[in-house]
């Protein structure tokens, strides 16, 4: 493969900046510019020197040699530890790309990762979620990952496939040398892998919160206490709060940490009928939120009757998981539970008052059960974080289901192209089977020098 670089520290000014040159060239390329021979530095080592081009020194630099395959890629790597300063990091890249190394594509050092072995597909996709990861449980979770915890689970069912396929294969091609498997047997292992296909594919839901976090939409009525609940649950003035009902006429969002979990409550525009343009527009925005949230706070004024407007937003919910707060309960309640069951939703009702702080430790606690977050913090199972996994397993599962189902009438030689389809499905999820438009799309997330 030809020579690659790009900065691999995050552009600005810091303390150091280092530049990344990997490829079959990268010792030879980055000798052009040392001032002494990387040939004959100690490997792995940091070692002083100089950046120099066209006969003026650069900067002052620490080199270190990595040659392959014993590297991040699998090929000679040189890094270049510099000054972290935006312009000699970007004067030492532009030397490294004249002396023959051509700019990385994002993500490209990890592909060639993958390419030559040194880590799998999974893998490879866990790197930016650790990179990416915004609390400990999630970071947790992704390094476990990217230590190979979810492919030897993945590959142990691959075995098991494989170890079944070669059984059956046998019987077939020798019919008189081997007998052919016990259908029971074959069918208690192939339920087992089903069943441990079944758990990968229901950890998706934590796992996708886990990665991507966990929407709430907090909606209502205007003037309800809306953003007064943002600003409890941030611990500070995040959103305006006044008497004039239409004050918040964008969403204001806030992300916390609930049980290890990155949860962000999005404080949306009061839902009603508006002739104003830009409150308008807020409404909008507001049922956009709704519609792409994980789970509706909807605050009920409890002061006051219900409204036209109330019934209007239950409807815009009524497909929607949902927790009512009853809000200023420290006024007489105007809202009885017949009221509420007018509503036609099934929701769990809390009352609470933003003004007195009252209710909204039990809220928290309400929220963690609704959400499943309970016990996050001190989760240990395999967990499947990304929709391409789960869509693998899924078809992995089908294919199993057919096997399945097939065992004891269909013709080994039918059975084993279930079992193939099962085992490629999962192959997808190490990189064993994949193509070049999944590999691109994988490795495009990732940021430049990584």
């Amino acid at each position: 493969m030809d020579t690659i670089a790009a900065i691999a520290t995050p552009l600005g000014e810091g303390g150091i900046s280092i530049i990344r040159v990997s490829g079959t060239s990268a010792i030879d390329v980055a000798n052009k510019l040392s001032n002494i021979d990387l040939n004959q530095i100690p490997a792995r080592k940091m070692t002083l020197g100089y950046v120099v081009n066209k006969g003026k020194k650069l900067d002052q630099v620490l080199w270190v040699v990595m040659p392959g395959p014993k590297s991040y890629t699998g090929e000679d790597v040189v890094e270049i530890h510099c000054h972290g300063g935006l312009k000699v990091s970007e004067l030492v890249l532009e030397a490294v790309i004249e002396a023959g190394a051509r700019l990385a594509e994002p993500g490209e050092f990890s592909k060639r990762a993958f390419l030559n072995g040194k880590i799998d597909l999974a893998q490879a996709e866990a790197i930016i979620d650790v990179i990416r990861a915004r609390t400990d449980t999630s970071l947790r979770v992704a390094f476990r990952a990217l230590e190979g915890e979810l492919s030897e689970t993945i590959e142990e069912i691959r075995d098991k496939l494989l170890k079944i396929l070669a059984t059956l294969e046998a019987s077939i091609d020798y019919p008189d040398d081997v007998d052919e498997p016990d259908v029971d047997d074959l069918q208690n292992q192939m339920i087992k892998m089903h069943e441990d296909i079944d758990a990968l594919i229901a950890s998706f839901i934590k796992g996708k919160s886990l990665r991507e976090g966990y929407l709430v939409a907090i909606v209502g009525r205007p003037n309800v206490g809306k953003s007064s609940l943002l600003n409890q649950l941030a611990k500070e003035e995040r959103a305006i709060v006044t008497d004039i009902p239409g004050t918040t006429r964008d969403v204001v969002e806030v992300e916390i940490n609930v049980s290890g979990v990155s949860v962000i409550f999005a404080d949306t525009a009061g839902l009603r009928e508006t002739d104003d343009p830009v409150e308008s527009i807020g409404v909008g925005k507001s049922r956009e939120y709704v519609k792409k949230s994980d789970l509706c706070l909807w605050v009920i004024d409890s002061s006051e009757p219900l409204t036209d407007e109330d019934y209007r937003i239950a409807e815009l919910l009524k497909d929607k998981s949902v927790l009512i707060l009853l809000n200023k309960q420290d006024k007489p309640s105007k809202v009885d539970a017949t009221d509420l069951a007018t509503l036609n939703l099934e929701s769990k009702l809390l009352p609470i008052s933003l003004t007195e702080g009252t209710g909204v430790n039990e809220f928290m606690l309400e929220l963690e059960k609704q959400i499943g977050f309970s016990g996050y913090e001190t989760m240990e199972e395999v967990l499947v974080t990304r929709v391409r996994h789960k869509k693998a397993l899924e078809k992995a599962r089908m294919s199993l289901e057919y096997a399945i189902e097939n065992v004891a009438s269909a013709p080994l030689d039918l059975l084993t192209v279930d079992l193939r389809q099962a085992y490629s499905a999962l192959g997808e999820i190490t990189g064993h089977v994949v193509t070049e438009d999944i590999l691109d799309r994988i490795f495009e997330e990732f940021c430049l020098g990584k």
